[in-house]
């Protein structure tokens, strides 16, 4: 009897466990009006996004790791995360222009990425002073490093990779490997 209670105590915790994920993807899927939601779409728990999320764009299998916040700010701020994408755990992408994060490209854990900055002006305060913005857009099969910074006006090419607590302040070339603070490009990809 005692054994019962224990494997159905074991098995009702199993099912939870087994569950919970795709309960709350269904809830996001279900609840929440998107631009596009694909099949096989993760969300990972402690995820925030905000800002209107018709302007969200998840195609199939592309995936936000857990306690990622997304920031949905510009009056045509749009984020797009294509197939088999993955933005890692604690990333923080914050859109007044647009984002997009090609196929089979991912991140790792605390990066961010940041459309825009505070416009300077000489007569006003910098609080009153607006915002300066441009596109993100990284191309497919790249990988972003821990901790690096993606700033606005930067298109990181195809294949490239962009090294840990690296700051993208330009264009990266595809099939590159790009470190340091401003990233700049080591060798490329290719080389053996």
């Amino acid at each position: 009897m005692f054994r019962r209670k224990i494997l159905s105590h074991a098995l009702r915790r199993l099912f939870v466990q087994l569950s919970l994920p795709t309960l709350r993807n269904n809830y996001y899927r279900f609840r929440h009006r998107w631009g596009y939601y694909g099949k096989g779409v993760r969300i990972g728990k402690g995820v925030d996004f905000y800002g209107d999320l018709k302007r969200v764009f998840l195609y199939d299998n592309s995936e936000i790791m857990d306690y990622s916040k997304v920031f949905i700010v510009g009056p045509n701020a749009s984020i797009t995360l294509r197939e088999n994408s993955s933005i890692g755990y604690f990333n923080i992408v914050n859109v007044h222009a647009q984002f997009v994060l090609g196929e089979n490209s991912m991140t790792g854990p605390f990066v961010s990425f940041n459309d825009s900055d505070h416009a300077i002006t000489k007569k006003e305060s910098i609080r009153f002073s607006g915002y300066s913005e441009g596109v993100i857009q990284v191309d497919k099969d790249v990988w972003i490093g821990t901790g690096a910074r993606v700033l606005k006006n930067v298109a990181i090419g195809e294949g490239a990779v962009i090294g840990a607590n690296a700051v993208v302040t330009k264009n990266i070339p595809p099939w590159s490997v790009a470190v340091g603070i401003p990233a700049k490009v080591i060798r490329m990809r290719t080389d053996s």
